[in-house]
This record gives structure tokens, C-alpha cells and sequence, in this order.
């Protein structure tokens, strides 16, 4: 599905070794969560908004 959303230009100058895929924005989603963890995820991460732009 990215794969339609692909933007062909960064929209930042990056410079890592990883390979990296910019997607043009289609939905913006407002997320409530407690905390981050020690590994840098979500806890307890709720959707409280999904916006759809174009």
C-alpha cells in the first residue's frame, strides 16, 4: 500500500545505512498513551482522532 504513496523526493536530508521509504501523508492520527517504554514503544496507546487529508 506504501507502495502507491511513495514520494520520490525526501522530504529531509537523511544519511543513515538503512533503507528508508517517504510516503506522502493521507490520514493524520492524534494518539493517547501513558508512557514510553525503555525499548521506545507505546504503553497503552489509544486512537482518540483519525483525520483523512486530500
Amino acid at each position: 500500500m506504501l507502495d502507491l504513496l511513495n514520494v520520490k523526493k525526501p522530504p529531509i536530508a537523511i544519511s543513515t545505512g538503512v533503507s528508508v521509504l517517504f510516503a506522502q501523508p493521507t490520514i493524520i492520527v492524534e494518539v493517547e498513551y501513558r508512557a514510553w517504554s525503555h525499548d521506545g514503544k507505546l504503553r497503552h496507546p489509544t486512537r482518540e482522532c483519525c483525520l483523512r487529508l486530500g
